[in-house]
């Protein structure tokens, strides 16, 4: 497991990765999860999430007996529509559903789901414009971008003011190494 820190404005804000898409983030007191999956031992040295966000509907970033690992009773979990439709009766009921362009917030965190999608025709089965979520978050005075596995979309391109950025580059399914 690699881990990396950075300075924020109000605390440190530290970046651990644990696979694929798969990391956390916290602030000492706030701790989240990206994409949790890989099964409870891959998360069990993490402090408790407060915050889960699931981005999509493959495997890869949705593993539902991780899920029921890591989401405590007081854990937020942030999903789309095509996520919330594939968890247990329980989560399912726990989840804050967002919508491409909604925004919640959780605690002084805020949350913003942009689009994640694929644009080259070869690949615009595997990620279609409206099923997943990018985030935005707006943290101890820091824009993060989460971008979920999408292309170059101009969604992407028009954002401002982004200090850290999570993009993937994973052939054939998201960006090609030009982009």
């Amino acid at each position: 497991m690699a881990a990396a820190t950075a300075t924020t404005v109000a605390d440190q804000l530290s970046i651990q990765t644990v696979s694929h898409a798969s990391f956390v983030l916290s602030d000492g007191t706030t701790t989240l999860y990206n994409d949790p999956v890989g099964g409870a031992a891959a998360w069990a040295g993490f402090a408790e999430a407060d915050v889960v966000l699931v981005s999509d509907i493959h495997g890869d970033h949705l593993d539902s007996t991780t899920l029921e690992a890591v989401v405590g009773n007081n854990t937020a979990l942030v999903v789309p529509q095509a996520v919330a439709d594939k968890l247990s009766p329980k989560l399912a009921a726990q989840a804050s559903i967002l919508a491409n362009g909604n925004s919640t917030t959780v605690g002084e965190l805020d949350i913003m789901a942009l689009p994640m999608y694929n644009l080259r025709e070869e690949a615009l089965q595997f990620h279609t414009k409206g099923r997943g979520n990018g985030y935005v978050l707006t943290w101890n005075g820091k824009r993060i971008y989460i971008a979920g596995d999408t292309e170059d979309i101009p969604e992407m391109r028009s954002l401002d003011d982004i200090d850290w950025a999570f993009v993937p580059m994973n052939l054939p399914y998201t960006m090609p190494v030009d982009a």
